[in-house]
């Protein structure tokens, strides 16, 4: 617990380090793909779009629309409106804690796989410090960040599940899979990672249809949470479908 607690303070360190200019400038950071609503009442704004099957930003009387695949972030964006705290911190608290997380979180995957200290910690810091990662931080890509960052926890508790034939540990695998479903790359990305993992710690008939069984099961929790844009997404498509169809029969 004790170098747990050292490693992160090691990288906060780093990224405060790193980030110090932006970090203690006046104003909010702006640019790229950086911004969120400054005050609580737009925070709240941008919570309620993510479970609305109804715009405004397209019309005064407004539309319906797609509801969002990042509906969790924008949920939780919500929910500090009501601590008080302002766009602007919240934007420097992204900007210290996901390079932290995302490297603390490779450095538990390493630990997992039982290689040392040194080394553990060092990859972390060299994940941070990858040009992909460092530039997606530049350019505010909060939510490939995110999913970078939860993918090294997710294959720790994936591999889990197969070792251990323990379904928890695939639900828990499926919510942190559907959180960095905020970035919907993470639909080709996390399979791309775990397959070839799944196939370097699988060792018996008996681990194969484990894994068949977590898989089946992260993918299904995945859907599950992502039903909210699902399924207006299927009826609009049907819904259109048929309105072809009964113009074609008019004509």
């Amino acid at each position: 617990m004790k170098k747990n607690i050292l490693v992160i303070i090691f990288y906060l360190f780093i990224t405060i380090i790193l980030f110090s200019r932006p970090l203690l400038s006046n104003g909010t950071i702006v640019g790229g793909d950086w911004g969120l609503p400054l005050t609580n009442n737009q925070m709240r704004v941008y919570s309620a779009q993510g479970v609305s099957l109804w715009r405004y930003s397209e019309s005064f009387f407004g539309a319906p629309g797609m509801n969002y695949n990042d509906y969790i972030f924008r949920l939780i964006v919500g929910l500090i409106s009501f601590t008080k705290i302002s766009g602007r911190l919240l934007i420097n608290f992204f900007l210290i804690f996901l390079p932290t997380f995302a490297g603390f979180a490779l450095y538990k995957y390493c630990r997992y796989l039982k290689l040392s200290l040194f080394v553990s910690t060092f990859s972390g810091l060299f994940y941070i410090m990858t040009p992909v990662f460092f530039n997606y931080t530049l350019m505010g890509w909060v939510f490939v960040l995110l999913s970078l960052g939860l993918l090294p926890i997710t294959i720790i508790v994936f591999t889990k599940s197969i070792k251990d034939n323990r379904i928890s540990y695939a639900v828990i695998a499926g919510l942190l899979y559907s959180f960095a479903f905020t970035q919907s790359q993470s639909l080709i990305w996390y399979p791309m990672v775990l397959i070839p993992i799944t196939f370097a710690v699988v060792t018996s008939k008996k681990e194969i249809i484990n894994a068949l069984k977590s898989a089946a099961t992260m993918f299904s929790v995945l859907i599950l949470t992502q039903m909210s844009w699902i399924l207006p997404f299927i009826f609009k498509h049907v819904d259109s479908v048929i309105s072809k169809s009964d113009r074609k029969s008019v004509v």
